[in-house]
């Protein structure tokens, strides 16, 4: 039971350093920017660092050293990092182990790693974002936007806003994480 904490743990700590890279990274150019409409004489950042860094061996050199030290510090045995860019990807890297028995490395094309729950930051910014253009509607029936049928079973018509929000009324059984032995685990990939 320690063991699945320390686990837990471990992944929790992961997922927040690559989200706080994720944040720093996306935000960099309008912090800076709004320095610029600051106070007059103040140093200003030029263009090309308000843009973040400009090559790939900057970005690598300061993850490698990052990781590197976060990883050791918490334990991690593999992570996978990729900085999208101007809508391409920029940097993509494997660290660590994806398979420490084996001494596999991680591969950020390959390897897969349970990211659960960080997802719902990512889904309700589009989501919203599509909101606001008018796009999608919160409030009306999830079949308008689905291409199959989810089936009437309350009175009222299950929304875009019901499922996230988590009381849309589907159950989340974990299947596929809990298992009494070994040989019920479905694989990560599956």
């Amino acid at each position: 039971m320690s063991r699945l904490l320390s686990i837990k743990k471990s992944m929790a700590i992961s997922v927040t350093i690559m989200l706080a890279l994720v944040i720093v990274l996306s935000t960099s150019g309008s912090a800076m920017g709004q320095e610029e409409r600051g106070t007059p004489g103040r140093n200003v950042a030029t263009a090309q660092q308000r843009q973040g860094p400009t090559d790939r061996a900057e970005m690598e050199t300061f993850l490698d050293k990052l990781l590197e030290k976060e990883m050791k510090k918490h334990h991690i045995a593999g992570a996978a990092v990729s900085v999208v860019k101007d809508g391409r990807l920029f940097f993509a890297k494997g660290y660590g182990d994806a398979d420490l028995e084996k001494g596999v490395p991680v591969d950020p094309e390959r390897t897969t790693f349970r990211i659960g729950s960080v997802t719902k930051l990512f889904t309700w910014t589009a989501v919203m974002q599509l909101a606001e253009q008018g796009k999608l509607d919160l409030n009306t029936d999830i079949n308008t936007y689905l291409d199959f049928r989810i089936p009437n079973t309350y009175p009222q018509p299950i929304t875009l806003k019901d499922l996230m929000n988590h009381t849309a009324g589907f159950e989340d059984l974990y299947y596929e994480r809990l298992a009494k032995d070994q040989s019920e685990l479905v694989p990560p990939r599956e």
